[in-house]
């Protein structure tokens, strides 16, 4: 955190020589930022340590991917890698009071390039991380990228599959077509389907509960067709604890299932224009509308805290 409180006081820690010196800002947060910012476009930082040229941005590059690269896969790894490496390639011997500027300039051109909006931020989000890590090791005394926002994303399209296209979907997805059968007849979020359990599962009633509570997200019991009973009916089942939707390892479907999504949609030839995991769920409301369904009920099935 390029800012931080103590007490009363806004400050922040510059490293000089491997030493740290701390600043007091102003006790107001806004007002602290400015400063900060400031700071960072000063023409002269020497009086902080600072020099055109006395920082390495490849090894901020390396020191990150070394501190992240036990907790992602090595295919996210490499991705990284990639986008890091273009950014650190533009900025090679940058002043650090001109790498924000030079930064905004590098984004600009990849948008030009025909970059999505997607990829734009998750760079952003990761040269920003790059140069935290960077001040918080001591390896530069300020975040020039401090304050740098992220691409707006224009408002999401999103539509219902229609039901040629279900069909289609659920003949093109092999073992997968329980999993898109479940979401298109119970309404489950993702993260519900995905920590599913058999303690959660009635057969001989017909019935799923879900029994764990988020903000915003109610609870409740949703009935099956003879269909669904009798396809959940097929799949191995493990103890009350085990994960209905499991991977061959028996790991709960998590990062994999939006994948298996688009190879299903790809394979059934459905334009994929507006349609995530999520329009499975959108598609179960809008079927149960389109049936004359009331209000009321849909909201009960869905478990929306409101009508709207």
């Amino acid at each position: 955190m390029p800012i931080r409180k103590r007490g009363k006081t806004w400050y922040t820690d510059l490293y000089v020589n491997g030493r740290r010196t701390r600043k007091k800002l102003s006790t107001n947060k806004a007002t602290a930022q400015k400063i900060y910012e400031d700071l960072i476009k000063q023409k002269d930082l020497s009086p902080f340590g600072i020099s055109d040229y006395n920082y390495d941005i490849k090894q901020f590059q390396r020191c990150l991917l070394l501190e992240v690269e036990p907790n992602i896969s090595a295919k996210t790894l490499h991705d990284y890698e990639v986008l890091l490496s273009g950014v650190t390639e533009h900025l090679n011997n940058t002043p650090l009071q001109s790498v924000r500027n030079k930064f905004n300039e590098y984004l600009l051109e990849r948008q030009k390039q025909g970059l999505s909006i997607r990829t734009l931020n998750l760079i952003i989000e990761l040269t920003k991380r790059m140069f935290r890590h960077a001040v918080e090791t001591n390896l530069v005394p300020l975040d020039p990228l401090s304050g740098t926002r992220k691409f707006k994303s224009a408002k999401k399209l999103r539509r219902a599959l229609m039901p040629e296209e279900i069909k289609s979907l659920l003949e093109s997805s092999g073992k997968y077509r329980i999993v898109w059968l479940t979401f298109l007849g119970t309404g489950l979020r993702r993260s519900e389907l995905v920590e599913l359990k058999w303690k959660d599962v009635d057969l001989k009633k017909g019935e799923l509960s879900v029994t764990k509570e988020r903000p915003g997200k109610g609870v409740g019991v949703i009935p099956m067709s003879k269909e669904k009973k009798k396809e959940l009916g097929l799949l191995k089942r493990g103890d009350g604890e085990s994960f209905v939707f499991t991977t061959k390892d028996g790991a709960p479907l998590r990062n994999n299932l939006m994948r298996e999504f688009r190879a299903c949609l790809k394979r059934a030839e459905i334009n994929q224009d507006g349609i995530s995991i999520h329009s499975l769920r959108y598609t179960f409301a809008t079927t149960l509308a389109s049936r004359n369904i009331h209000p009321k009920h849909i909201q009960a099935l869905m478990r929306h805290k409101s009508i709207s």
